[in-house]
């Protein structure tokens, strides 16, 4: 499960599972397990033949699914994480119905705009278009790395930039270090074990 493509699958079956009176974490597990059986069949494809793989996956239905998967990942994941942040995407409509305001993105460093705020939007714009000027105009390597190199400028431009504090009129940072310089030097990042399960759909 390394491709984008299993995002919108993973965040459905989470979800469900969820629903269905799972916590997080066994909902989180019944999809590695599910994945674990299913990656067989993919092993399998692997030994058919091109010219029979183009009979059962013909341009038609390939081009279909991949653009349906980008408008997934777009509308899932790309808008929410574009505006703000997905917890305040999430939760804005609910905050406007009960208490007349928008809930504010935490996570952005000292800023807590409300969900998306012009700002957000802003930087976001920033990633968007160095990607797209890359996949126009950039070399083989450069297209290659389109989204790494995307991601690294729209990052650079979020630590050289602030926003003032409408109460204080301070000057707040969009990227902090606290987080990194609280972190220890070495540590082992597998943290958290799943219980492995089966999503029958």
């Amino acid at each position: 499960c390394t491709s984008f493509t299993f995002l919108p699958i993973a965040r459905s079956v989470v979800n469900s599972e969820i629903k269905a009176g799972r916590s997080g974490s066994n909902a989180y597990g019944a999809f590695l397990g599910t994945c674990l059986v299913a990656c067989w069949i993919e092993v399998a494809f692997s030994f058919l033949r091109p010219s029979l793989m183009r009979k059962l996956f013909p341009p038609l239905v390939t081009g279909i699914t991949v653009l349906l998967i980008g408008a997934t990942l777009v509308s899932e994941a790309g808008i929410r994480n574009w505006g703000g942040g997905v917890f305040c995407a999430d939760n804005t409509f609910s905050a406007v119905m009960s208490t007349g305001r928008r809930t504010l993105c935490n996570g952005n460093g000292d800023v807590q705009l409300g969900f998306g705020a012009v700002e957000y939007i802003a930087l976001g714009s920033v990633v968007f278009v160095v990607l797209i000027a890359l996949q126009a105009f950039g070399s083989p390597f450069c297209k290659n790395m389109s989204i790494v190199i995307a991601l690294s400028v729209g990052y650079f431009v979020a630590a050289m930039s602030t926003h003032p504090d409408s109460t204080t009129g301070a000057d707040l940072q969009y990227v902090t270090l606290a987080k990194i310089d609280q972190a220890p030097w070495v540590t082992f990042l597998w943290a958290t074990r799943f219980q492995l399960g089966f999503y029958p759909p």
